[in-house]
C-alpha cells in the first residue's frame, strides 16, 4: 500500500499584503420602489495575494480583499423625517432588533472596481446588492430614511501577463 504525497514537502500557503493604486471605485446605484435612490460603494483597505510554496501550485493566484462599504440615500421630500440617533456601526444583533421593511429595487449600475497591484497584476472587485430594507422611523442627518443593504462581492484577478 502506498500513500500519495508521502515524502513530498507540504504545500505552504502564505498571504502577502499588496500595495495598490485605485484605477476606479465607482458608485453602485439602485432605484427603490419608494422613489429613493441608493448609492453604495466599496473602498479598498487591504488587498492580499496568495503565494503557494511546495509541490502543488494553484493555476491562478488567490486574493483576499477587505473594504469599507458606503451607503447613502437620496429621497423625495415626502419621505424625509427628523434625523435619528442610531449606532454608527450596528452589530448584527442590533440590526435584527430594529424594525425594517424590505424594499424592492431596480439595479441601475454595478461597476467593477479596478486596482493595479504593486506586482503589475490587476484586481477587479464588484459589489452586488441582493436585498435592501428601510429602517422604520430612522433617518440620517439629512433626513433621508435609513436603509440596510445586504451584498456580496465578486473578485477577479488578472495576472500581469494576461492583460
Amino acid at each position: 500500500m502506498t500513500l500519495e504525497g508521502v515524502g513530498k514537502p507540504p504545500t505552504i500557503i502564505e498571504w502577502v499584503q499588496m500595495d495598490f493604486e485605485v484605477e476606479s471605485e465607482g458608485w453602485n446605484r439602485y432605484g427603490l420602489e419608494d422613489g429613493t435612490t441608493i448609492k453604495t460603494r466599496l473602498v479598498a483597505l487591504v488587498i492580499q495575494k496568495r503565494l503557494t510554496v511546495g509541490p502543488t501550485k494553484p493555476e491562478e493566484p488567490g486574493y483576499r480583499f477587505r473594504a469599507s462599504s458606503l451607503v447613502t440615500a437620496i429621497s423625495k421630500d415626502s419621505m424625509k423625517g427628523q434625523p435619528t440617533e442610531v449606532p454608527m456601526n450596528p452589530t448584527p444583533e442590533e440590526i435584527e432588533k430594529m424594525q425594517k421593511i424590505e424594499v424592492d429595487f431596480t439595479t441601475y449600475a454595478e461597476p467593477w472596481n479596478v486596482y493595479r497591484l504593486s506586482d503589475g497584476s490587476v484586481l477587479k472587485v464588484k459589489m452586488t446588492v441582493h436585498k435592501i430594507a428601510r429602517f422604520e422611523g430612522k433617518y440620517d442627518p439629512e433626513g433621508n430614511p435609513m436603509y440596510w443593504c445586504w451584498w456580496g462581492q465578486a473578485i477577479v484577478g488578472l495576472p500581469k501577463e494576461a492583460r
